[in-house]
């Protein structure tokens, strides 16, 4: 949930809001801000233009295309404006605060939009103003990131973060052999394996002793390993940071130098027999993708908590062929909620009436 406002931001699938004519009811207003019909239709048309970019959003499982040709799903549409509705919370933040992006905000943004429509191909088939309009939003979305947090996510930031948390950083490849009581399917019957520790115990020190004589883990582990999911490579568990597993485990293979075994431990899988193959530091080049999402998610914190409270205090109306504005008080997640039955007009039909616009499915 916490994440939630942030990702509708993030998504390609926003629009700059725009003024309003006197001939058609706006889609939605926001504290006094028009978001125009013009605007919303102007954004479905140049989806709707993009096939590759349609079926993307579908096979995600998020509903386009309405059930007649040329139509739109109302959920769609409606999830559509929500979003250009918290843009425009954002923008209108900007604003207040004086912070509007610069050229090199832009320049930085669109990488950002680009990838969030799936790649540069999927992006250059849209008109050249949508474009704009996203890599606008990406910037703006960013640029109150960063005015709201502390927290820095740029290059700089990344080194520091490395320099000053190298426990955080340690690759430590591991492998262990697991006595324990399969159950039907192949997996540990926990149950059993419990019953019978005193037996499993004494069965990984008699493998102990086999290696402290001088056998081969990576044989031992084949023969003996009830973890069928990495017996066939020795017990070979992968290389990676703290945290992977267990706290028994991980306490157990901590305190262990590369090349030495183990003593048995016990975890809720049974006993195992750990051994350390290499315990290497990741370089920063390795590592800074990582730290760069730790970074930017502590700056989630600052926007997910504006766009909670913005939200709430904001006096939102949206045309009622679109639905209504749900402020998500109740615990649901804020955004237009549609009309129980929309219908639809024939292209080109507008006006005041009340009835759904032309590109809404039946």
């Amino acid at each position: 949930m916490r994440r939630l406002l942030l990702l509708v931001l993030l998504v390609a699938l926003v629009g700059l809001p725009a003024c309003g004519n006197t001939l058609r009811p706006p889609a939605a207003t926001v504290n006094g801000h028009v978001i125009s019909e013009e605007a919303l239709e102007e954004e479905v048309r140049a989806i709707q233009s993009n096939p590759q970019y349609v079926e993307a959003i579908e096979q995600a499982g998020r509903r386009v295309r309405g059930s007649g040709p040329g139509t739109v799903d109302s959920g769609f549409v409606a999830a559509l404006l929500s979003r250009q509705i918290f843009l425009e919370l954002v923008h209108q933040e900007l604003v207040r605060r004086k912070a509007q992006p610069t050229a090199a905000d832009l320049a930085a943004a669109r990488s950002e939009a680009v990838q969030s429509v799936g790649d540069a191909a999927v992006f250059a088939k849209f008109p050249g103003p949508y474009q704009q309009t996203l890599v606008r939003r990406s910037a703006e979305v960013a640029k109150l990131v960063g005015e709201l947090s502390e927290v820095q996510a740029d290059d700089a930031a990344v080194k520091k973060f490395y320099e000053e948390n190298p426990e955080l950083f340690a690759q430590t490849c591991t492998s262990h052999i697991l006595f324990a009581v399969p159950g039907p399917g192949g997996q540990i019957d926990q149950q059993a394996t419990a019953a019978q520790a005193a037996a499993l115990r004494a069965q990984a020190e008699s493998v102990r002793a086999e290696l402290a004589a001088g056998a081969d883990f990576a044989a031992l582990a084949k023969q003996h390993s009830q973890d069928a999911s990495n017996r066939d490579r020795g017990g070979d568990l992968g290389c990676g940071a703290s945290g992977r597993f267990v706290p028994e485990f991980e306490r157990a293979m901590e305190a262990l130098a590369v090349g030495e075994v183990s003593q048995p431990v016990q975890t809720q899988f049974g006993w195992h027999l750990i051994t350390v193959t290499s315990r290497e530091p990741q370089t920063l080049e390795q590592a800074s993708a990582q730290i760069r999402q730790r970074l930017q998610s502590d700056q989630e914190e600052g926007i997910s908590e504006f766009l909670r409270l913005a939200v709430t205090r904001a006096k939102v109306t949206v045309n009622p062929r679109y639905g209504r504005f749900d402020k998500g008080e109740g615990g649901q997640a804020p955004g237009i909620v549609t009309p129980d039955a929309p219908t639809t007009t024939e292209a080109g039909g507008g006006g005041a009436n009340q009835q759904a616009p032309p590109f809404l499915t039946p």
